[in-house]
C-alpha cells in the first residue's frame, strides 16, 4: 500500500505519497486500481517509470514541481483539466508527490477551488482528510493565485484550454 493514501472527494480524488516508495510501483498501482483509481497526477521532479505506467493502463500526467515549491498556476490548471476529464469519464484520480503533503495538498486544494471553494475552505477540507497538507506559505499563496485565476476566467474556458 502506498503511504499516506486517502480520498479528498470520496471515490473521485485522492492523494498519496510516492507510489513505489514503500512497495513496488506495480503493487502500488494494483492497490490504486483496487480502490477505483484510473489516473495519476505526479507533482514531482522525475516521472514515474513510463513502461510500468503504460502496462497498468492508467492515464498519467506528470508535472515537474521541485520539492517544497508550489505548482505554478499553469501547472494547476493542467492538473484540474486532467482531473475533470478523468472524473467526467467516470474515473478517479490520485495526486502524489514524495510524501503526499505539500505539492499534493496544493494540487488537491486547487481542484476544490476550481469547483467553487474559497482557498480557506479548500485548505481546511484537504487538511481534514490529509493532516499536514499544504506545508508552506508559498504553497498557500499558489492556491490563492489559482483562485484569482479561476475567478477571472469562465469555468468552460478553464477546462477547455
Amino acid at each position: 500500500m502506498p503511504g499516506n493514501f486517502s480520498f479528498v472527494i470520496d471515490g473521485q480524488l485522492a492523494g498519496s505519497a510516492l507510489p513505489g516508495g514503500r512497495d513496488t510501483l506495480e503493487n502500488d498501482l494494483r492497490f490504486f486500481r483496487e480502490h477505483g483509481i484510473t489516473a495519476i497526477v505526479s507533482v514531482i521532479n522525475a516521472p514515474l517509470e513510463p513502461s510500468v505506467i503504460a502496462a497498468s493502463g492508467m492515464r498519467y500526467l506528470h508535472l515537474d514541481v521541485p520539492d517544497f515549491t508550489p505548482p505554478s498556476t499553469k501547472q494547476l490548471k493542467r492538473a484540474v483539466v486532467f482531473i475533470d476529464d478523468v472524473i467526467a469519464q467516470g474515473g478517479a484520480v490520485v495526486v502524489h508527490c514524495m510524501m503526499g503533503i505539500g505539492r499534493t495538498g496544493t494540487t488537491l486544494a486547487a481542484y476544490l477551488v476550481s469547483k467553487g471553494a474559497t482557498p480557506e475552505q479548500a485548505v481546511t477540507t484537504v487538511r481534514a482528510r490529509r493532516p499536514g497538507s499544504i506545508e508552506t506559505m508559498s504553497q498557500y499563496k499558489a492556491i490563492e493565485r489559482f483562485a484569482e485565476y479561476c475567478s477571472s476566467h469562465e469555468h468552460d474556458e478553464l477546462i477547455t484550454k
